[in-house]
């Protein structure tokens, strides 16, 4: 298992992950950190874990399978997430 990660605080550098990963399958720890990001479009399985700290997302996108752990928080405000969307299986906790 891989415990690098990668913080997201803005729409340009998901685009830019999004860039880097040509098969939509990510194996990094993500954290979604800030105000501005609202999609996480993109991508189906996370091979780690999933931390939302975005007040402001709304939607996971195509996100079918996190290996890791889902974490979910409302220390930045009270989350917009109102769906899971197209989310099947989370293997941690």
């Amino acid at each position: 298992m891989s415990y690098n990660q990668i913080e997201i605080h803005t729409p340009a550098e998901l685009e830019e992950l999004r860039d880097y990963i040509s098969d939509k399958y990510v194996d990094f720890n993500i954290v979604l950190r800030g105000k501005i990001i609202e999609n996480f479009n993109g991508f189906e399985k996370i091979k780690n874990s999933l931390s939302i700290i975005a007040p402001n997302l709304q939607s996971l996108g195509d996100l079918k399978v996190i290996d890791g752990n889902l974490t979910i928080s409302s220390s930045a405000g009270q989350p917009k997430l109102s769906s899971l969307g197209k989310l099947e299986k989370v293997n941690g906790e």
